[in-house]
């Protein structure tokens, strides 16, 4: 497998990390758009796109998908030490909240990879 090298700042100290090439996945809390709780949904990164489920996809069957969100053109930052904030290009803001720091960087670290790729292809599309 391949892997872009990138270096990560953490307080102080600089940390080589490896951002991985076909996506993120793993159990983190989303938090619904009307009642404002958080619910634990499996998210998978496909590209710039997160579609995320109430079970883990590879263990139920393909089960039915709960919903995605489209990073196409957003950003993606941390909020606090395990949350981060999902803005998408019309502006809408979804929030997750990983287990541990640790968790959060390694998909903050992922979708920035990624959404950084994005901007460049969208930058190459613009005649001069």
């Amino acid at each position: 497998i391949l892997a872009v090298p990138l270096v990560a700042r953490r307080g102080n100290r600089h940390a080589r990390t490896w951002a991985k090439p076909f996506g993120q996945e793993g159990w983190l809390w989303k938090r619904s758009q009307y009642a404002r709780v958080w619910r634990r949904r499996y998210l998978r990164q496909v590209g710039v796109v997160l579609q995320y489920w109430t079970v883990d996809p590879s263990e139920s069957g393909e089960p039915q998908c709960r919903g995605v969100i489209d990073l196409a053109g957003g950003r993606v930052f941390a909020s606090d030490s395990t949350y981060l904030s999902l803005v998408t290009a019309s502006g809408h803001t979804e929030e997750v909240r990983a287990p541990d720091r640790d968790t959060r960087d390694q998909w903050l670290l992922q979708l920035s990879v990624v959404l950084q790729r994005d901007r460049e292809v969208r930058a190459s599309r613009i005649c001069p």
